[in-house]
């Protein structure tokens, strides 16, 4: 990555308090791209656009952008604005719904994490992703140190039963995977309902997972927030910032393995961390949260991306970080971008075979395994498993 173009992004983030000499390197134009790829225009164009009036003349040292950038960044900075407001009135208008039917819901990722930003509107909206359990279940979870792991994950199938057999009275025909269903459209957006936030590929790291998740689900199920985009107040409930620590680094790992990973959840993460609470868990405490999880490579390349590209203050980050897997984690987010779209290496390239496709996922687990031993060992094993799964769930 362009030197000028960390520098910019620091600013961005509030990281450096004043405009980056190499502001005068920057080609606008190729910014925007380098933006568009990443889903961080939001980020950047509210400094570019100077909303806030706080860069003068002298500041962009001869390399003020022109009334042609400053259209293109406007239009998009002006889209997302409109755009995250349609994503926080559906996730209302979702949890509403499913309010009236006996489920209990909760916000993922999206409107979620706008929260954490300075401004809400300056990040890049997505899918609604919502997090659903019948209200019934729900109840059970309310004493869930009573109740073992293996009754937890008795609980946790009996939902996603319901849940599937709920959204295909709307859309029969909708396809199940292992942790969500293709649900309705509102205002544009797809609706991915979840009956299990995320999952791993290594059978007793999921495990953890999924009984981590249950145990909290409770907790977020009644963390009532509400966000205020363009003048339009919505409410939801969405997770707890611990939850959405452990919750967004299995994210990125999942898509780390999968397909690829943009510098939009690197910057999701970077204001999460920013808003941990000041009564958070010590250190040991998530030491030994992300041993058990299975997430302690993970967390130790993102801390290194904090630390060396957004300068993170040390009393933010979660764990040491490991330059190794952190170099190895920002290579892939550069090559591939947001969700690996702009990847090109042949072992990446989605086809309509799906032979073929098998054979460039194990390809790609083969470049990372010795990177991440424990989890893509072992994708090979779920995707067969995953199979089977939507074979009984069809």
């Amino acid at each position: 990555m362009k030197k000028a173009y960390v520098d910019f992004i620091r600013y961005s983030l509030g990281v450096e308090s004043n405009i980056p000499a190499s502001i005068g390197e920057i080609n606008w134009h190729e910014l925007y791209g380098f933006a568009q790829k990443q889903s961080i225009s939001g980020l950047l164009a509210k400094t570019i656009l100077n909303i806030d009036g706080t860069i003068t003349m002298d500041d962009w040292r001869g390399n003020k952008p022109i009334d042609d950038d400053v259209l293109e960044w406007m239009m998009d900075y002006n889209m997302l604005q409109q755009l995250n407001s349609a994503a926080a009135e559906v996730s209302e208008k979702v949890s509403v719904k499913f309010e009236r039917e006996g489920f209990a819901s909760c916000i993922l990722k999206g409107v979620g994490n706008s929260l954490y930003y300075p401004t809400p509107a300056m990040r890049t909206s997505g899918d609604v992703d919502v997090w659903v359990i019948p209200k019934e279940q729900l109840d059970k979870l309310e004493r869930e140190e009573q109740l073992t792991d293996r009754q937890l994950l008795e609980i946790q199938n009996g939902c996603v039963e319901k849940v599937i057999a709920y959204c295909r009275k709307f859309v029969p025909k909708s396809k199940a995977c292992y942790h969500h269903i293709d649900f309705l459209k509102m205002k544009g957006k797809d609706i991915e309902v979840h009956y299990r936030p995320s999952w791993l590929n290594n059978p007793h790291n999921n495990r953890e997972l999924q009984v981590y998740f249950m145990r909290n689900a409770y907790k977020c199920f009644n963390n009532k927030t509400s966000i205020e985009i363009n003048g339009v107040t919505s409410e939801f409930c969405r997770p707890t910032w611990e939850f959405n620590f452990v919750y967004q680094l299995c994210h990125v790992y999942n898509h780390l393995t999968h397909e690829g990973i943009g510098l939009r959840h690197m910057v999701d993460l970077y204001f999460l961390l920013k808003a941990a609470p000041e009564d958070r868990s010590d250190d040991a405490y998530y030491d030994t949260l992300l041993n058990r999880l299975g997430l302690r490579k993970i967390a130790e390349a993102v801390m290194w991306i904090m630390n060396e590209i957004f300068m993170l203050d040390a009393k933010y980050q979660i764990c040491k970080s490991n330059e190794r897997l952190g170099r190895l984690l920002l290579k892939e987010i550069l090559i591939g971008g947001n969700f690996g779209q702009y990847d090109t290496r042949m072992f990446t390239r989605k086809t309509s075979s799906q032979t073929n496709n098998n054979i460039k996922r194990s390809m790609r687990d083969l470049m990372l395994l010795r990177y991440f031993p424990k989890e893509t060992i072992w994708e090979p094993w779920f995707r067969c498993k995953h199979y089977f799964w939507r074979q009984q769930h069809r």
